[in-house]
């Protein structure tokens, strides 16, 4: 998939007005483990913040899973409602027949 990115007005700060997206950060990353992404949603009137963690392994990155436990409340999100997804083999664009 291939998408395009505004520079926003600060630096690291990028949006994708096709897909409504205003603010996108990489609000923190050690550059070898995991990526903490900030995402902003502007569609129809209704404003979303969504918080994305990204590990380079499998495994859930404890650093990783702190700085999101304490980015939450800052961006207005409640941690306890968060959800890990579970483990896959399975590509997620794979379609079994």
């Amino acid at each position: 998939m291939d998408m395009t990115f505004t520079k926003g007005a600060v630096e690291g700060q990028f949006s994708n007005p096709a897909m409504g997206q205003t603010d996108i950060r990489v609000a923190f990353t050690d550059y070898q483990h995991f990526a903490l992404m900030y995402l902003e949603t502007q569609k129809g009137g209704m404003r979303n913040v969504w918080l994305q963690l990204y590990a380079r392994a499998p495994e859930l990155f404890p650093e990783g899973a702190q700085k999101m436990q304490l980015l939450s409340p800052q961006v207005g999100l409640n941690p306890s409602q968060g959800a890990l997804l579970p483990k896959s083999d399975q590509c997620a664009g794979a379609f079994s027949q």
